[in-house]
């Protein structure tokens, strides 16, 4: 792992300029962005086809192969669920993507989803009807908001 990450590092300073303009498009498409990340985003995308993935891929691999030995370590600090019954496909699936969020370090939505199964525990067991609906966590998740998600 560690040599495939030596591949990628290079700290030349033509290098560290190609990463930060590689960043400026990745940046303006994951969040909110700029005049600048929208303008290099439309020159990658009206070059040709697939520059913008070729321009991004690289990036991407070079931070995954940072983060790995991190989620190694996430994942074998884990234990095993064992289950008293089978828990519905909602609360497996709900489970593998926190566990998932939390590997990968994504810590906000590791706990979103935790809170998302909790609620929807509490929610049943008070008797109301199993539901995917994320309402009842509005008050958990946002507690100075209250109603609806999009509100």
């Amino acid at each position: 792992m560690l040599e495939m990450l030596t591949e990628f590092e290079d700290d030349s300073d033509e290098q560290r300029g190609i990463h930060n303009l590689q960043r400026q498009p990745r940046n303006s498409l994951e969040g909110f962005g700029d005049k600048d990340g929208a303008l290099s985003v439309w020159f990658f995308r009206n070059l040709k086809d697939g520059t913008l993935e070729d321009w991004l891929d690289p990036y991407y691999v070079r931070d995954l192969l940072k983060r790995v030995p991190k989620m190694v370590a996430r994942t074998v600090k884990l234990s095993s669920v064992i289950p008293q019954k089978t828990p519905s496909s909602a609360a497996n699936l709900n489970l593998r993507e926190a566990t998932r969020s939390y590997i990968y370090g994504f810590w906000q939505a590791s706990v979103a989803l935790s809170t998302v199964r909790t609620a929807q525990r509490v929610s049943q067991a008070r008797g109301d009807r199993e539901t995917t609906n994320c309402e009842p966590c509005v008050g958990i998740l946002f507690p100075k908001r209250q109603g609806r998600l999009n509100s």
